[in-house]
């Protein structure tokens, strides 16, 4: 017999070799939990194990019934016929026993118990709400949050309220009030998950709500109330929502420590903000505040205080409290001056001043003796005399200051030793800032000491651009846009922030090819004519990218199998060298139109060549080749 009938509303069967659960005659899923293995360094836990839930947590799921194979299997010798004989055995116990959930997985036993309700079976309803209520007593985490995602539990707060037990749970009925609000679940998150997908999600640690967060409700355009209620609150996000004003009951999250506010239609905060005395990090950026109340110095814990993007034009005289504050980004504002107390915050260390209407840095800034970032690029200032000045920020290491109606500063930065990451632009007729910089001697220095922050762009390919320089005991120049350098013998450009072109030529010191070249993976064009290189490198396999490689008028014996893996090569010319011998990887290089082969001493041309069927230029010319490979008859384009 296939057939077992648990009571009048489940029944099993067995279709082929899977165990299927039938409710009121309708398949419900199939079973997948059988056994579970109880590893004998851990027979001490099965005292204290009080559910299935435990027992799968704690021991070996070696025996789950593997129905992931295409075969459904179990890992041990056990027939589908014993198989399903025990899963009604395990059923049947578990109907006797009153629905007890313990004796079932929660996975299995509330979706069941609530199909069962919705087929009318009585005793179903009242264990569904009994064994709901009893796993929130028995504190158990892993399957209360099981219950909550699922719904279970919302089920039962919003139903029978009155069996709730009275404990640190009870939270979870703001949770559901902030879910009327919202008109959107949340979801309850683990420690470490990734929540990238959530719109809306809390946290909880030591029985207590401790982190909420709201993203992209858009149509939501009041606070909700149900939030301040959650006393133990540590962490509020609320972003990207419609919400213009926060309401003075914000004062009850005394445990707050970390507020994100950004990216509403906020317009003011209440002076209450000022009773969250346990905030250390604060962001409003991104909304359209005005005003900030005076009770924002109240929040001496503060480190970090981001009041970005908004309508600001000044800040109040009580900033000056916030001793502890390390951050201040109050960019893309309508600010001209800042308030005296400033200079109180000795902690300062990165101050973010961007597109704003400063038309001189603010003489509190140099008593500011902490900071080591000032970014005050895109303002109107024009004071050059201002800027001297900073020579007193001894700690100064990253300044931007570009996008400002600045005159000559060349003896500025000479000055500032320690600035080791910068952005600096000139805005009345010079060149391009940093490439001006580079070509002048200025920049080099900041690479040198500092190769790991260096400036806005991929600058750090520049630092390789000084290696080839210290070999080819050559400056190299930095080639602008359109720009001829007539006469320059080392020179390189740049092309969407990499460097892409590098010449290298009428150097008969250079015997050596300069290795640090093959770390410029985005070279395209690689010119080293007129040298007197003996040999390339294996590492030029490295330069994937290029397309055009001029190695003429050099003294270059062999070129290594690597080059191969140069395959987007259209151009190569080798003349004028003393090449013996092509590799077999020439072939590889099947994008070639040009091969320039002339004077060398080849005596022999390898079979692969005929594989490079875009040649259209072969050039053979003064080498000591008696034969042609009969490969060469598949050079079709030639």
């Amino acid at each position: 017999m296939n057939d077992y009938k648990v009571n009048d509303y489940i029944s099993l069967k067995l279709e082929g070799r899977n165990t299927v659960i039938y409710v009121a005659g309708k398949r419900f899923r199939q079973c997948k939990y059988l056994l579970l293995n109880i590893p004998t360094e851990k027979e001490n836990l099965v005292e204290s194990i009080q559910s299935i839930d435990e027992a799968a947590e704690y021991l070996d799921e070696s025996l789950k019934h593997r129905a992931d194979l295409e075969e459904d299997v179990y890992p041990i010798d056990i027939s589908p016929e014993v198989g399903f004989w025990a899963h009604c055995s395990n059923l049947q116990a578990w109907s006797d026993n009153g629905y007890d959930t313990n004796l079932l997985h929660s996975n299995l036993a509330f979706p069941l118990l609530k199909q069962l309700i919705k087929v009318g079976d009585k005793k179903a309803n009242k264990a569904f709400k009994e064994e709901i209520a009893f796993r929130l007593e028995s504190g158990y985490l892993p399957t209360i949050k099981y219950l909550w995602n699922e719904g279970f539990i919302k089920y039962l707060l919003r139903e029978e309220t009155s069996i709730i037990p009275d404990l640190k749970y009870k939270e979870l009925e703001h949770i559901l009030a902030i879910e009327d609000f919202v008109n959107v679940k949340f979801y309850w998150a683990e420690t470490g998950e990734d929540l990238t997908e959530k719109r809306v999600y809390f946290s909880t640690s030591g029985g207590y709500i401790t982190e909420l967060a709201i993203f992209y409700i858009s149509d939501m355009d009041v606070f909700p109330k149900p939030i301040t209620e959650l006393k133990h609150l540590t962490k509020l996000t609320i972003y990207g929502t419609s919400i213009k004003s926060i309401i003075d009951n914000i004062s009850n999250l005394k445990s707050l420590k970390y507020l994100d506010l950004s990216s509403n239609k906020i317009n003011k905060l209440p002076e209450t903000i000022g009773e969250c005395k346990s905030l250390k990090v604060l962001n409003l950026s991104g909304n359209i505040v005005a005003q900030l109340p005076q009770s924002i110095g109240n929040l001496t814990m503060l480190t970090q205080l981001d009041l970005s993007n908004n309508n600001l034009s000044q800040l109040p005289d009580s900033i000056g409290k916030l001793t502890n504050l390390k951050d201040l980004n109050i960019r893309s504002n309508q600010f001209k001056t800042l308030p005296p107390s400033m200079e109180n915050l000795y902690s300062l260390e990165s101050l973010d001043l961007q597109k704003n209407i400063f038309t001189s840095i603010p003489e509190l800034i140099f008593n500011l003796k902490s900071l080591n970032s000032l970014l005050i690029n895109r303002n109107k200032i024009d004071t050059n005399n201002t800027y001297k000045n900073l020579l007193k920020l001894n700690g100064l290491t990253y300044l931007q200051i570009d996008k400002n109606n600045l005159g000559q500063f060349n003896e500025l930065i000479e000055k500032l030793e320690k600035i080791k990451r910068f952005s600096l632009q000139i805005d009345n007729g010079y060149p391009p800032s940093v490439r001006y910089l580079w070509n002048e001697g200025l920049i080099k220095r900041f690479i040198l000491e500092e190769p790991s922050i260096t400036p806005k762009f991929n600058y750090k390919e520049l630092k390789y651009v000084l290696d080839i320089e210290d070999l080819v005991n050559t400056k190299v120049f930095w080639a602008g846009d359109r720009e001829d350098p007539i006469g320059k013998k080392v020179w390189f450009s740049v092309n969407d922030e990499h460097i892409t072109e590098l010449v290298i030529a009428d150097i008969p010191a250079l015997d050596i090819f300069p290795e640090p070249i093959t770390n410029l993976r985005h070279l395209i064009k690689l010119t080293m004519l007129g040298n007197s290189i003996t040999s390339i490198p294996d590492t030029i396999g490295n330069l994937a990218s290029l397309k055009f490689l001029d190695l003429s008028q050099n003294k270059i014996i062999r070129l290594p199998e690597t080059i191969g893996n140069c395959n987007k090569l259209e151009v190569l010319k080798l003349r004028g060298n003393v090449i013996k011998q092509l590799p077999q990887s020439i072939g590889n290089l099947t994008l070639l139109t040009q091969l320039d082969l002339f004077d060398n001493s080849l005596s022999i041309l390898p079979d692969s060549i005929g594989k490079l069927g875009n040649l259209k230029n072969l050039n053979l010319g003064r080498n000591k080749l008696e034969t042609l490979p009969t490969s060469i008859e598949n050079l079709k384009s030639l």
